[in-house]
């Protein structure tokens, strides 16, 4: 563990839990790579913004592929303006976000999980409404899949990223397909056409043709009762 030279460098590492010797060692390190304290900067920032989002508690000091996952999809999800759709449906943000002030005085908001999650509650909803005016009965809504053979709802009945994906382009008035649990393809477009499968034909064995047919001309008839 290298020394810092300050107590907010201490208290940083303190944070930071135990570094890897891999990373401290910048004779090892590749050209162009980030040096340790770089990488100790970023993963406290990353670190700070699951503690301001309440994806993580306050005393967690590392995240798990889950929470960074998690984490991305938030991201996502305000760059698709969920702030400005919960507050159009709710009035309020309160409890579900939270500021951030940036470099030069202006006011960011971020979404915490809670937020997160009535936001995608509330899109869900609206989701299921929508398939039902498309013809797909309630019981069945849950277990819709698209083309892809992906879950559009997770178990707990929330939109699924790619349930989500699609609900955003019927959204758009882009053409999207779904399946239901016994294969019927429904969407808002004529379902895609499936090619013919191709005959199939064993190994080595190359697959008959069929004979050309030979067409006989008709005869020529005779005019009756007349003698050549």
């Amino acid at each position: 563990m290298p020394r810092l030279g300050s107590a907010a460098g201490a208290l940083l590492l303190a944070f930071l839990g135990p570094v890897s010797p891999a990373l401290v060692s910048s004779d090892e390190a590749p050209a162009g790579s980030p040096g340790p304290r770089a990488l100790e900067s970023s993963r406290h920032n990353l670190l700070a913004e699951m503690w301001q989002r309440r994806i993580l508690s306050p005393e967690a000091d590392r995240w798990a592929p889950e929470d960074m996952a998690l984490l991305e999809r938030i991201r996502r999800a305000e760059a698709s303006q969920a702030a400005s759709f919960l507050k159009s449906r709710l009035g309020t943000l309160k409890g579900l976000a939270v500021s951030r002030k940036l470099p030069g005085g202006a006011i960011r908001l971020r979404l915490t999980k809670e937020g997160f999650e009535r936001y995608l509650l509330i899109r869900s909803q609206e989701a299921l409404r929508v398939f039902e005016s498309k013809g797909v009965d309630a019981k069945w809504a849950f277990s819709l899949r698209d083309l892809e053979d992906r879950r559009l709802f997770e178990p707990r009945g929330l939109l699924s990223e790619a349930g989500e994906a699609l609900y955003d382009r019927i959204l758009a008035g882009l053409a999207a397909h779904w399946k239901t649990p016994a294969g019927e393809v429904f969407g808002n477009r004529p379902p895609p056409k499936r090619e013919a499968p191709a005959e199939a034909s064993l190994p080595g064995i190359p697959t008959p043709r069929p004979k050309p047919t030979t067409q006989v001309p008709p005869a020529t008839a005779k005019p009756v009762g007349i003698e050549p």
